[in-house]
């Protein structure tokens, strides 16, 4: 079972996408389950995985202020209360068992954690560092920027503390549930620790970032002597409009993938020198030339654009995706879009990074530093752990 619980987007898909045809190609029987039917639909459907809705909660509390760390996160996502924590957790014990599930693959997927964790089910997270909170407590800030007091984040832990002990409580377990626990020793981190959003790991299990879409369109630069920008954003992020005009601006070709866009939108925004497109394209290619990428800062894309040597413009759309773009930025590889997203803001820092050579080197370093890196070799990590755990835990039920 391979289980995606929580965030939104392409990324999670695209990231369990290889990983699921790995296994599949291995002789394992592999379920999906999704957050997002819409997306599994768009990118799951021409391979023949199959998938189904994952266990969510549809009772989201509104907090007075942001998430300050992956326990406030939990807490408003369902953990609060009882009976919906209680409601997620068995229906996830519920799919697990129908599925005959062997071992668990979770991207973002605490509350499957725990029910394979209820259920003696071998377990791994993966996800970036963001995704996999480092084993620390309190839990630390997601927030660094932010002033947030050592006791509200102990607050914090301790009202998740107490719900997972009396989920415990109702499923008859005695020895209390942490979320460390609930991780562990196992979980991978496909991300590079340069760019992990809570600092390197001593014991942290890089494998790097698995990206690259596919069944991606395949495009290609049609001016060879012109500037060459990528852009690849939701139309939902703050400033999108103002952001376009910015570009429209700017003397270059441009490639943009805007999913979510109409089709009429799409129209009015494309011209001479901007294409648009409504599905995911193969970036590999296009990055071989491109002076720049401006996207959210998720990781596959931010990933890719970096390991390619190309600076990157992060626009993000939540604290996650500015936590990584700060990131790049620190390596002197890119900058980041804050919150004062006016035209002159964005044609300002567009062209500082595509005429301020600084950039390009800072992402060449990147490249540099982890040369011969492909994406196939965070797949094999991936299914090499999952096939130990699986023998391991049937050698040891042959022992019982």
């Amino acid at each position: 079972m391979i289980a995606w619980e929580l965030g939104g987007n392409y990324g999670h898909i695209a990231r369990c996408l290889p990983i699921a045809k790995a296994l599949r190609s291995r002789g394992h029987e592999v379920m999906l389950a999704v957050r997002d039917l819409r997306t599994a639909a768009e990118m799951l459907a021409a391979d023949g995985l199959a998938y189904c809705q994952a266990p969510v909660s549809q009772c989201r509390a509104i907090p007075r202020s942001p998430p300050t760390s992956y326990a406030e996160i939990l807490l408003g996502g369902g953990y609060q209360e009882a009976n919906v924590l209680l409601g997620m957790t068995q229906a996830w014990k519920t799919l697990l068992n129908l599925h005959g599930s062997s071992v668990l693959l979770a991207d973002h997927s605490p509350t499957a954690l725990l029910a394979a964790h209820l259920m003696d089910i071998p377990k791994v997270a993966i996800g970036n560092g963001f995704a996999i909170p480092p084993d620390q407590s309190p839990l630390p800030s997601i927030r660094p920027w932010d002033d947030v007091s050592t006791q509200r984040l102990q607050q914090a832990d301790q009202r998740l503390q107490q719900n997972l002990d009396a989920l415990a409580t109702r499923f008859g377990v005695t020895q209390p549930i942490s979320l460390q626990a609930l991780f562990g020793q196992s979980s991978l981190l496909d991300t590079f620790p340069e760019l992990d959003h809570f600092g390197a790991r001593e014991h942290g299990q890089y494998i790097g970032p698995i990206f690259g879409i596919s069944n991606g369109l395949h495009a290609t630069w049609q001016n060879p002597e012109a500037r060459k920008i990528l852009l690849y954003v939701r139309p939902e992020i703050a400033g999108f409009k103002i952001l376009m005009s910015a570009l429209a601006d700017i003397d270059a070709e441009k490639i943009c993938v805007i999913p979510g866009l109409s089709p009429k939108a799409a129209r009015q925004l494309a011209n001479r020198q901007t294409r648009i497109s409504l599905k995911p394209l193969a970036f590999g290619a296009l990055l071989k030339e491109a002076d720049l990428m401006i996207c959210q800062a998720g990781g596959g894309t931010m990933n890719e654009a970096l390991l390619a040597g190309v600076p990157l413009l992060g626009v993000p759309a939540h604290v996650e995706q500015y936590w990584a773009a700060q990131r790049v930025e620190q390596l002197g590889a890119g900058m980041s879009m804050g919150t004062d997203r006016n035209q002159d803001t964005f044609k300002r820092m567009i062209k500082t990074l595509i005429e301020t050579p600084s950039f390009r080197r800072g992402a060449q370093a990147f490249s540099r530093a982890h040369e011969g890196f492909h994406p196939d070799q965070a797949v094999v990590a991936t299914v090499n752990v999952l096939e130990t755990l699986m023998a391991h835990d049937y050698s040891q039920r042959k022992l019982h």
